[in-house]
């Protein structure tokens, strides 16, 4: 038997212009912004939980809960920046911190380049998500979705979640049903520590990303499915 628990907080302020602007030089590549409708958007968001297991045998392999306390895997933050650029073109970053291999680190974990071609079409170029599975993309906000912690047997089945590349959001509504299909191409490039040897790592590194995803959203439904193909190859680290 194990219990967890977790509370998620999610929390919104605009920036002021000196502030706003001062971030915007810092932590992009397009400039000054002429006018305040440029400046940046701050989100953010956390998770604070704990965890135990009757079981001395670790349950959950990211978050490692036995039968002790756990408290430092569930808890993580995050900061996100969006702004619009001229043309109508839109922005966004994501920095994360949370607990990994018994560290707290921060990473960047979104950072693309929107364009709204039509009402229904857009396209995004950068470091984007893998929509692998329905919340992959908002994995990291417990406030979206209805679990303490999202299924370990799907969520968990792999460490690439990121990739650098171009993908196409497609939306059409029809009366009460809707649809979007999401086309992608890129390719990531991460390491993964090995999770039995602390010490011993391994570089992945994907030449080819593409794959397809799409949902059907209803009144009382949303289904998702995806096909994505990587090409892969792995080189061994020792710490």
């Amino acid at each position: 038997m194990s219990c967890a628990s977790k509370f998620n907080f999610i929390h919104r302020v605009r920036l002021s212009s000196c502030v706003g602007l001062l971030l915007l030089m810092l932590c992009s590549t397009w400039g000054y912004a002429e006018s305040s409708d440029y400046l940046p958007t701050i989100s953010g968001f956390g998770s604070v939980g704990m965890g135990i297991s009757d079981n001395s045998e670790p349950y959950l392999r990211e978050l490692e809960v036995t039968n002790r306390l756990s408290v430092a895997g569930f808890n993580k933050v995050g900061v996100q920046l969006n702004g619009w650029l001229p043309k109508g073109n839109s922005y966004m970053m994501q920095f994360l911190g949370k607990n990994s291999n018994e560290h707290f680190d921060i990473k960047l974990d979104w950072m693309l380049v929107a364009r709204e071609v039509t009402p229904e079409l857009t396209i995004r170029a950068g470091l984007l998500r893998l929509p692998l599975y329905l919340y992959s993309k908002s994995i990291e906000v417990g406030k979206t979705y209805p679990w303490i912690l999202p299924p370990e047997s799907v969520y968990g089945t792999t460490e690439l979640t990121n990739y650098h590349g171009v993908d196409l959001i497609y939306r059409k509504s029809f009366e009460k049903i809707s649809f979007e299909i999401q086309p992608l191409i890129g390719e990531t490039k991460d390491e993964i520590l090995l999770p039995t040897l602390s010490e011993l790592a391994v570089q992945v590194d994907t030449n080819r990303n593409f794959g397809i995803t799409g949902r059907i959203f209803g009144p009382d439904f949303t289904s998702h499915g995806s096909y994505i193909r990587m090409d892969s190859e792995g080189q061994l680290v020792i710490y």
